[in-house]
């Protein structure tokens, strides 16, 4: 689509693009892709769960201001972007609680109060096929569904949303992924959750993270408008993988 290439070179952010607002000059030109026929690239969206014994889905998030994150992290090595991408989330001017390890963040969830509770980490799938999120060593005990029910988390004064960003997550497929937001719906009560069903690579995680938390967080955007510009922030830079990140949320979302 010339238009879209022509909107990639300038300053301007894509939103801006008349094709993002509906208005595709080559709309009808069977010829041409553009790539906001997308809905995840032209629509705010948001598949909020439905669960028979989870609490209605919120369209708001109280608290305090400025807005809190809990947030749960791998200590693997391997992650080399973490310490800067904290250092950056910090730096919005979010109040920070903080859990390097399983239990830890059991403990931290339990009490928080926080509107967003961030996990940066692995995950995978146990021997008996359940999902689980590696928080902390390698060698530290996993994250499971099961954690929630036993440890009685259970968020009723402010019901958070959950950020997943489970880099390199492997045998995951999407009805796994969705076994594990659903848990954080039904067992805890979570406003809604944000995660991937496929594998990611750090680049990406950071990126799509503190664009969509900033949006949400302090532009005083709804969950559907911080995830469709977060990907067309992406798109700018060239990068479609902002649509694997999924709104399991109503679109409507926002803090109070």
């Amino acid at each position: 689509c010339p238009t879209f290439l022509d909107a990639l070179a300038e300053d301007k952010s894509l939103e801006e693009c008349v094709c993002f607002q509906g208005n595709c000059p080559s709309y009808d030109d069977e010829l041409v892709v553009c790539p906001s026929g997308f809905w995840g690239f032209r629509h705010s969206l948001g598949l909020p769960m439905s669960v028979k014994s989870a609490p209605d889905a919120p369209l708001k998030i109280g608290g305090s201001s400025p807005p809190k994150m809990a947030v749960s992290v791998s200590t693997d090595p391997g992650f080399k972007e973490r310490p800067s991408h904290e250092k950056r989330l910090q730096e919005m001017g979010v109040g920070w609680e903080y859990a390097d390890s399983r239990d830890e963040s059991l403990t931290m969830l339990k009490a928080t109060e926080s509107q967003v509770v961030y996990f940066y980490c692995h995950g995978g799938l146990t021997e008996k096929g359940m999902p689980y999120l590696s928080l902390g060593s390698k060698d530290d005990d996993w994250f499971t569904r099961g954690n929630l029910r036993s440890k009685r988390i259970r968020w009723k004064k402010i019901r958070p949303l959950v950020f997943i960003n489970g880099c390199y997550t492997t045998q995951l497929t999407p009805e796994r992924a969705l076994d594990f937001v659903s848990g954080f719906v039904e067992t805890s009560g979570a406003a809604g959750v944000i995660g991937t069903e496929i594998t990611i690579f750090e680049p990406i995680a950071v990126q799509f993270a503190e664009e969509c938390l900033r949006r949400f967080l302090f532009d005083g955007q709804t969950l559907g408008e911080a995830v469709r510009g977060a990907r067309l922030h992406m798109l700018k830079n060239g990068n479609p993988l902002g649509l694997v990140y999924i709104p399991y949320a109503l679109p409507a979302l926002k803090l109070a």
